[in-house]
């Protein structure tokens, strides 16, 4: 009797365990659903499509939610997949994250099979794709650079292991950690000669590695823009670098830090004639990037105009990515889903070309 009550009960595990995976992992079915064909078919037909201009607003992706029943994983997919139309973007941004604890890397769980039935649906709806590799907001303290170092050996693996997963499916750009962020987080300080250092040895050792597995584009965003001398990066071996531009309440120190940025992105991008994109480009509604209380809600469109205004005469700038159309965080409430700052951003990218 409690021979057969044992075995009763690791088959109501197991199929307990079926059904909770079936939420994450894509089917066989829906991904035919999905593409119209055989899974493997699909994948041996999956082609790269490069737009002119990368045009990207981040989303709610469903690497961001919990557990996720097919039905409401299809439904957030299908409200994502209005940018394209409501906002005219022709690229889509899939976040592939991590934990670092106790010197291994752990990926978030049940990501992978969200990615996958993400970036299938997104192929089919004709919009190309940027897969990036973090930490998410959880940025590692170490005692001093020699850790940052050890830390950056074993993500450099992480990295080439997702660029394969990358080429899989045909994704057109794959866009590097920033060790910059990472080690400017830090609680001891680094100056921007030995930033620079790390990072280009950092990318020196794992562009060659990621183009051994990945035909796709490769992007490197800088993480603190504003506040270290990037330029005294290298940047060869990238298809293109990416900047971040936050926002902040006085319009005019708004301006003053964007007119920098750009000045040292084009410096970059004409010394090693290397592209550039602005890889993040967020304007608070609510607070500073201090947190200190800044409403300005229904007041955005001025700071991404005076963005647009100078990308259309910037040379060498090759895509804008908006942060964010459906995300608002405490603190970094961004959000412009149904706001003024929509239209805007739609009419800038049915214009620039």
């Amino acid at each position: 009797m409690m021979k057969k009550i044992a075995i009763i009960g690791v088959v109501v595990v197991l199929v307990a365990a079926v059904l909770l995976l079936s939420q994450f992992v894509p089917s066989l079915q829906e991904k035919k659903s999905l593409l119209g064909g055989e899974y493997e078919k699909v994948l041996r037909h999956l082609e790269r499509t490069y737009p002119e201009k990368i045009k990207l607003v981040y989303v709610k992706t469903l690497s961001m939610w919990g557990p996720l029943t097919k039905q409401r994983a299809d439904t957030i997919l299908k409200e994502n997949l209005l940018v394209k139309d409501r906002l005219s973007t022709n690229t889509y941004h899939i976040d592939d994250s991590y934990e670092y604890i106790n010197g291994k890397f752990t990926r978030y769980p049940d990501i992978r099979g969200k990615n996958i039935k993400e970036i299938l649906a997104t192929k089919n709806d004709g919009l190309s794709i940027r897969l990036s590799s973090s930490l998410g907001y959880r940025i590692p303290q170490f005692k001093n650079i020699d850790e940052v170092k050890e830390f950056l050996d074993k993500y450099s693996d992480v990295l080439v292991d997702e660029a394969s997963f990358a080429e899989k499916y045909k994704i057109e750009y794959f866009s590097l950690f920033e060790p910059d962020h990472l080690i400017l987080s830090q609680r001891f300080p680094v100056d921007d000669d030995t930033t620079a250092e790390i990072v280009n040895n950092f990318k020196e050792d794992v562009i060659p590695r990621i183009k051994q597995v990945y035909n796709g584009k490769i992007e490197y965003q800088i993480g603190n823009a504003d506040v270290w001398n990037f330029t005294k990066l290298n940047v060869s071996g990238l298809d293109h670098f990416g900047v971040l531009i936050g926002g902040m309440c006085d319009f005019e120190l708004f301006k003053e830090k964007v007119d920098e940025i750009f000045s040292k992105a084009e410096n970059l991008s004409e010394s090693y004639n290397v592209p550039w994109v602005i890889s993040e480009l967020w304007i608070n509604k609510k607070y500073d990037e201090e947190g200190n209380t800044c409403d300005l809600t229904g007041k955005r469109t001025r700071y991404y105009n005076y963005v647009f205004e100078k990308s259309r005469t910037s040379k060498n700038l090759v895509g804008i990515m908006i942060d964010t159309w459906n995300v608002d965080e405490p603190g970094f409430e961004t959000s412009v889903k149904d706001t003024a700052s929509e239209q805007t951003i739609k009419e800038f990218f049915e214009s620039w070309d």
